[in-house]
This record gives structure tokens, sequence and C-alpha cells, in this order.
């Protein structure tokens, strides 16, 4: 599982189009050490040059392998909607329930 500093810096990759030109590590967009991370595990790929006074990655795009992790990720973090639509049922038949009790209470210790 990737963290979530990771998935964040792949999605703004991925806002930016099929290929970023160039990032340089001056900029404060993207954290350069994790992008140089996921460039060795195969996430993106792209041309690394170093240079004594500024670093760059050129014509940087994220790889199939990355886009089928931030698939697999995007259906595992949102939850399923029967599941959702099952827990709403179910609360208020639980709710109307207890409203039917109350009046029924309400109606014995009335008189």
């Amino acid at each position: 599982m990737l963290p979530a500093s990771y998935i964040e810096v792949l999605n703004r990759l991925k806002s930016k189009g099929p290929i970023v030109e160039q990032i340089s590590s001056e900029s404060l967009e993207f954290n350069f050490d994790i992008l140089r991370d996921l460039d060795k595990r195969g996430y993106i790929q792209g041309t690394y040059t170093p240079s004594s006074t500024c670093n760059f990655y050129t014509n940087v795009s994220i790889t199939e392998y990355g886009h089928a992790k931030l698939s697999e990720l995007a259906t595992i973090s949102q939850p399923c909607e029967e599941l959702v639509t099952w827990t709403i049922d179910r609360r208020l038949v639980i709710f109307g329930l207890l409203i039917s009790l109350l009046g029924i209470f309400i109606k014995l210790f009335s008189d």
C-alpha cells in the first residue's frame, strides 16, 4: 500500500495530463524524493537529470502499472453503494419501530 503523500503526487501528476514536460527539484509543487521513489518502484517514468544546482525530471508520465494501482486504490477507498443503502434503510426501519413502540406505550399508559 502506498502512503497518502505518494498517492497525492500520483494524482497531481495525473491531473497535469499524460506527460509533464519538466519538473525541477526547486519546484514546491512536487516532492522530489517521492518522485524518485515512484520512479524506482515503476509507478512513473521519465528522464532524471542530476545537476549541482537543481535536479530535473523531463517527460514524466504515469506508467500502466501506476494507472492500475491508482484505479485499484480508487475502488478500495470508495464504499460499496449497496452497503451504504442497506445501512441507511436499516436505521430508518429501527427508527420507525421505536416511534411505533413509543406510540403504543403512550396509548396504553394514557388511559
